[in-house]
């Protein structure tokens, strides 16, 4: 899941991606903040942190690394220049 949100006229795109057994959630004051900066912000849901306790079981770093790669394709289309920002497990899978 992805929570993209796009600015006019923005020069950049922002990933930006939670910690392990976090929800996304936390990080939306950074993304509030870049997305007042005038860029495109796309605050990351990795795979397994959506409140669904089975599919976190399920889960390999291998799903998160692909989560990451979707995520900057997405951006890719809209910006040349992406900034990723990662806590924790976020910043390890960037």
């Amino acid at each position: 899941m992805q929570n993209l949100v796009k600015v006019e006229n923005s020069n950049y795109s922002i990933l930006v991606v939670h910690g392990l057994n976090n929800h996304p959630m936390i990080m939306n004051d950074l993304a509030e903040m870049f997305q007042g900066l005038n860029c495109n912000t796309l605050n990351l849901t990795l795979t397994g942190h959506d409140d669904d306790f089975k599919s976190f079981q399920q889960v390999t770093f291998n799903n998160w690394i692909s989560d990451v790669e979707n995520a900057i394709d997405i951006l890719k289309s809209l910006n040349k220049l992406i900034v990723m920002v990662g806590f924790s497990l976020g910043a390890l899978v960037e």
